[in-house]
Formats: structure tokens, C-alpha cells, sequence
């Protein structure tokens, strides 16, 4: 569950997504815009939309407006885990690594960033951003941070 953006509490249900707003309780589904009915994880951007990991992509809501984002070609990207950076980027675990989109183009960060067991489908355990551009990622084998200033 999360609070967000959006004036309320949003949970990732087997059949969609309920919201509750302080008094009502909403159901939303593939039916309203969202890209699947299965969604595998939440967060909220600094500008108060919310973007929910679906397999084979994500959807991200405004509060208005449903956007889908369907993964390019084969790379085979996951949704378990997702991030939202302070300057808006998704952040979300991928086969090679951990990926980062800034809404124009994608960037793998993998061992050749320093990430540690970056190379097994569901090794990406959690991603989190911490303050100055740092990103910790949690692994099956232990944590490592990427540190984006030069």
C-alpha cells in the first residue's frame, strides 16, 4: 500500500487496484487504462502521479489520465521493483542490471557500474534513492549503491 499523490491509500490487488480517499473505496482495472490487472509494484513521483509496475510494462496515473508503457523489443525489463528518482526517472529492475528511464531513453547500470549480482532474473530485491543522486540497490548477495554525481 501506498499514500499518494493522488489524496489517498492505493493497493495493488489480485484484479487491479483499490484507492481509498478517505470515505470511498475505488476499484480500478484494465478496464479504466491500466496496461494488466496485475500489478507488482507502487510509487509516487515528486509531482504527484503515481506509477504502478505491470508485467510487460508500467502504467503511470496523474490523477486524470492512464499512460501505459510497454517494455521495448526483448529486453526482457521486470516491474517488481520500482523507484522513482527525485527528478521524476523510473528507476525498475531489468535482466542485465538496473534500468532508468528519464522519459526519452533508457540506461542500464550492471557490474560494469559496480552492481553486484545483477545477472539473475529476480536477484533485484529493492531500490531505493537516497539524497545527492545516490541509488542503493539490494541484492541477493548484498547492496550496492550508485552514486550518479561525477
Amino acid at each position: 500500500m501506498i499514500s499518494d499523490g493522488i489524496e489517498g491509500h492505493t493497493v495493488p490487488m489480485g484484479g487491479g487496484l483499490s484507492h481509498f480517499d478517505g470515505s470511498t473505496w475505488s476499484t480500478y482495472t484494465s478496464d479504466n487504462g491500466l496496461s494488466s490487472d496485475l500489478v507488482d509494484s507502487m510509487a509516487v513521483a515528486p509531482d504527484g502521479s503515481v506509477w504502478f509496475g505491470i508485467s510487460g510494462g508500467f502504467t503511470k496515473y496523474d490523477g486524470r489520465v492512464w499512460t501505459n508503457y510497454v517494455h521495448p523489443g526483448d529486453l526482457n525489463y521486470g516491474s517488481e521493483m520500482i523507484a522513482i528518482g527525485h527528478d521524476g526517472s523510473l528507476w525498475y529492475n531489468a535482466k542485465d542490471g538496473v534500468a532508468r528511464y528519464d522519459g526519452q531513453r533508457i540506461v542500464i547500470y550492471s557490474d560494469n557500474s559496480g552492481l553486484i549480482n545483477y545477472n539473475c532474473y529476480g536477484c533485484i530485491r529493492s531500490i531505493a534513492i537516497a539524497p545527492k543522486d545516490t541509488v542503493w540497490i539490494g541484492t541477493a548477495d548484498g547492496a550496492s549503491v550508485l552514486s550518479l554525481t561525477p
